[in-house]
């Protein structure tokens, strides 16, 4: 991984400074590379939700698996909360995050990774949601406070930012990622803190899931500390279902 060069637009313009650095304008709901899962009956026993495993105590985020709808899940839209944000990350508009997915094989050999392109949206208090339908590469601090403002409310600091506004990741048109990982690049220092969870869905039993999958995915099952739990599968997608948000 590595960062892009992060460059703000014009200021005084909402929309171009929604946009930002490496946007495109991709429509999130007429991707060409969308992927319907199907009905719940098809994904039953897989977990929807998933949590990062790193234990950072000022960097957090939950995962879940996007549901459209008409067509049900989708494998190529996932939607990122993030739980805890440094509160460093105010210190200067141009520090910024990206979000990274790469695949694994059997053998455990890791493919490269691949910059995942994110939506912004927001929900209000009726619970409608609003979107910013461009595609960002990065955000940076300034391009939040410009968000927030689009979606009505002020952020004094990310986490404020982050309590009313998720992201919306698009994964690879087959839905073959297998992790997301949340990474700060911070503009005065080398500093990158990083933190990663199993994209949804996948099997919420951790010992079938353990079964299928290679040790490094393993170790980022969610619920790898009820491996020896006796458990039916309701009861582990009862106890997955817990990082839902």
């Amino acid at each position: 991984m590595k960062s892009q060069n992060l460059k703000l637009t014009a200021t005084g313009l909402l929309l171009a400074l929604s946009l930002g650095c490496g946007s495109s304008k991709e429509e999130a709901s007429n991707s060409s590379n969308s992927s319907n899962i199907g009905s719940n009956s098809q994904i039953a026993g897989k977990g929807k939700c998933s949590i990062d495993m790193d234990g950072n105590s000022q960097f957090g985020m939950k995962l879940k698996a996007y549901e459209d709808a008409n067509w049900g899940h989708r494998s190529d839209l996932v939607l990122v909360q993030m739980i805890r944000f440094p509160s460093d990350f105010g210190s200067s508009d141009q520090n910024a995050i990206q979000l990274w997915t790469r695949t694994i094989d059997s053998s455990n050999n890791w493919g490269s990774w691949k910059n995942s392109r994110f939506y912004l949206e927001a929900q209000n208090s009726s619970g409608q949601t609003s979107r910013i339908e461009y595609a960002y590469q990065d955000l940076t601090w300034q391009q939040m406070k410009v968000a927030a403002q689009y979606f009505g409310f002020t952020a004094a600091t990310p986490q404020d930012f982050f309590n009313r506004v998720r992201l919306m990741a698009q994964l690879d048109s087959q839905g073959l990622s297998k992790i997301l990982t949340a990474k700060i690049y911070y503009s005065t220092s080398s500093n990158s803190p990083e933190i990663t969870a199993l994209t949804p869905l996948f099997d919420a039993n951790p010992k079938t899931y353990a079964e299928k999958h290679p040790s490094s995915l393993v170790a980022l099952h969610p619920l790898q500390s009820l491996m020896q739990m006796n458990y039916t599968t309701a009861q582990y997608e009862y106890e997955i279902e817990k990082f839902c948000f």
